[in-house]
């Protein structure tokens, strides 16, 4: 059997939710050459659209891309397929998985059962990504699974921790260890901080640290939102932007109203014949950066509940 021919695998897995920074995270990873052993990484997108692919096309890795729903559920199937198939066709040292920022912790399930069934495989790093700006609204609002990814990491990142004072990233802190005691956390901007440095942290067993409360008025809320909620638009488009129209038309998104609940929005389009940008859409914060172009069409993915799907083609292709 091939598995039994194969090499030892690590199965790493890159947790957060929507925009919480996963992307850059295996980006740094890569770019410092972090890992000596053979990587592929599997992208799961909750959209039509498939965006981060792009984000690390020019990077000397192998990526398989799922897209169209979430792991966890409707494309379990798809995803225990992916593994199989990447393991018999590339043979890797490491297997990299960034779930959809909507994913439930079966997706490590999944990753534990089929490791146990190949033997020459283990669940390594399970880190998850938390944007510090965002830590209160998101808890509150999406407990359902965001409490299960904390529940489960093994290694924490607070991304955007220099956008918010010390107090902030405090409380977070702590609302963090009232639900996973033991989780080592880092809190420094990753910029900082070099990538083997990070890999040697996740690869640790877990620490048993010191129980921590938490005060009373800053307790994660439950609700009824779940994966199932939220829905995905996505087109691919010629269409030439310019900064400014494209700023304008990512600030519309804020309307409720018009749009619909958008949590997360990205893409990449083009500003010129020969010039790209990237864009992110974070629960109402916007980022435009330069981009290579990946493609000879722009793309653009929208992910929300109650999304008006016209009026969001009107706004971007109008």
């Amino acid at each position: 059997m091939f598995y039994e021919r194969m090499k030892h695998m690590k199965i790493d897995f890159i947790l957060g939710f929507l925009g919480a920074g996963k992307t850059t995270l295996i980006r740094k990873f890569i770019n410092e050459k972090v890992f000596p052993e053979k990587v592929v990484i599997i992208e799961n997108e909750f959209g039509e659209v498939g965006i981060d692919k792009s984000f690390l096309s020019d990077q000397p890795i192998e990526i398989k891309e799922i897209t169209s729903g979430c792991i966890c559920c409707s494309l379990k199937r798809d995803f225990e397929t992916s593994l199989k198939e990447v393991v018999q066709k590339f043979n890797p040292g490491r297997l990299i998985i960034e779930p959809s920022g909507v994913a439930t912790t079966d997706v490590v399930k999944i990753a534990e059962n089929f490791a146990e069934e190949v033997g020459n495989a283990r669940v390594n790093m399970r880190i998850l990504v938390i944007d510090s700006e965002k830590y209160e609204f998101i808890s509150s609002y999406f407990g359902e699974f965001f409490i299960n990814q904390l529940r489960n990491a093994k290694t924490i990142i607070l991304s955007r921790s220099q956008k918010v004072n010390s107090e902030k990233v405090h409380k977070v802190k702590l609302a963090i260890k009232s639900i996973n005691t033991d989780v080592p956390i880092i809190t420094s901007p990753w910029d900082n901080i070099p990538a083997k440095e990070i890999v040697m942290l996740a690869e640790q067993p877990v620490l048993n640290l010191t129980s921590q409360v938490l005060d009373s008025d800053f307790q994660v809320k439950y609700n009824n939102i779940n994966s199932k909620a939220f829905e995905n638009w996505g087109i691919k488009t010629p269409k030439l932007y310019s900064i400014t129209e494209l700023e304008k038309k990512l600030e519309k998104l804020a309307d409720k109203q018009e749009f619909g609940f958008i949590v997360r929005g990205k893409g990449i389009v083009p500003i010129s014949a020969h010039k790209w940008v990237q864009f992110d859409y974070t629960l109402g914060e916007i980022d435009i950066r330069e981009s290579k172009s990946v493609s000879d069409i722009g793309m653009v993915s929208i992910i929300g509940t109650n999304l008006k799907k016209l009026a969001l083609m009107e706004n971007f292709l109008a």
